[in-house]
């Protein structure tokens, strides 16, 4: 890219999904000069992406983290969630026509979805969305929805975030997040104040009945034996952590490293993790049951309820990238 040239970040990608794209972003979001004679119009793609949720942002610099392509990369790989969506890519899709409207495709190592968009035949027009990870979703919802002039309703918000990117259940985590904001509740019609409630956690005073996990990652460098990916653990009676690295989050590797842990300090009663497609795929809630534990989910957008954790992975995250 010539020197001078800005690239659009996240903010400005969701606030006006139309604009023309610049060439060669770091994160690509229209087809190569070479691809094929019909050209993908999209939104822009973020030059770097958020990490951390933050429900309402107060500034663009708020907002924003850095974060690489490659990191970026890394984590739609590891996302459970995505794994079809990758297989479904790597497999040769057909060209788009009017019997296949939809495929996911990898162009430059990221994977996105294509559509042919429009409601009659001769109005439709080809579109490419990022795929999202969950890793980034709520920051997502975030930058669509709160807006200093004036935070958007749930159909604006969807719309805005789909003419640049997509994930599953979107429309669905959108109307959860724009009904559970705090300046929406404060100013909305008494009929729309439906807030996701915090879930209150009594006093936990016998080690390891209670514990809280998460996972943070991935990080820019892999260590010499490929790991990428830190599992953190707190036990809320003590205060005890454990952090176990990972190379990747996908269930069964997360599955293997809480059983380690357990081998040593036994099972606890409640189990208190996030909502992430790693924590409640089919293998963790076999697991669960199988050793008579009791799954805890901390509240969408709520992320004071696993607040332990979270302090605990600021710490050993900032140590981490030194």
């Amino acid at each position: 890219m010539p020197e001078g040239t800005s690239e659009p970040d996240l903010a400005e990608a969701a606030d006006n999904p139309t604009q023309e794209a610049q060439p060669e972003p770091e994160i690509p979001h229209s087809a190569p000069a070479n691809s094929g004679s019909q050209s993908m119009e999209t939104a822009p793609a973020p030059a770097s992406l958020p990490e951390e949720p933050s429900p309402s942002p107060q500034s663009k610099e708020e907002l924003m983290s850095p974060a690489s392509r490659e990191q970026f990369q890394a984590e739609q790989e590891a996302d459970d969630s995505l794994q079809k969506a990758w297989a479904a890519a790597r497999s040769t899709p057909p060209p788009l026509s009017s019997s296949n409207r939809s495929r996911f495709v990898v162009k430059q190592g990221l994977l996105y979805k294509e559509t042919l968009s429009g409601g009659h035949q001769e109005d439709w027009h080809p579109q490419r969305q990022l795929v999202i990870p969950t890793k980034y979703r709520v920051k997502l919802l975030g930058l669509a929805h709160d807006h200093p002039s004036g935070h958007s309703g749930v159909n604006k918000t969807k719309d805005r975030l789909g003419k640049s990117f997509h994930w599953e259940g979107m429309g669905k985590n959108v109307a959860n997040y724009v009904r559970s904001c705090e300046v929406c509740q404060r100013v909305g019609k008494p009929q729309d104040q439906v807030k996701a409630p915090l879930q209150p956690l009594p006093i936990i005073k016998v080690p390891f009945q209670r514990v809280a996990v998460d996972i943070l990652g991935p990080f820019p460098k892999k260590t010499p034996r490929g790991k990428q990916y830190v599992l953190t653990f707190m036990d809320f009676a003590t205060q005890w952590p454990k952090a176990v690295p990972l190379s990747n989050t996908r269930a069964k590797s997360v599955c293997q490293a809480l059983a380690d842990i357990f081998a040593r300090v036994g099972w606890p009663s409640d189990i208190l993790t996030d909502s992430g497609t790693n924590f409640l795929a089919g293998t963790m809630e076999n697991l669960w049951k199988a050793h008579g534990v009791n799954h805890l989910v901390a509240t969408p957008y709520h992320h004071e309820t696993n607040g332990l954790v979270e302090r605990f992975n600021e710490t050993l995250g900032a140590i981490i990238r030194k």
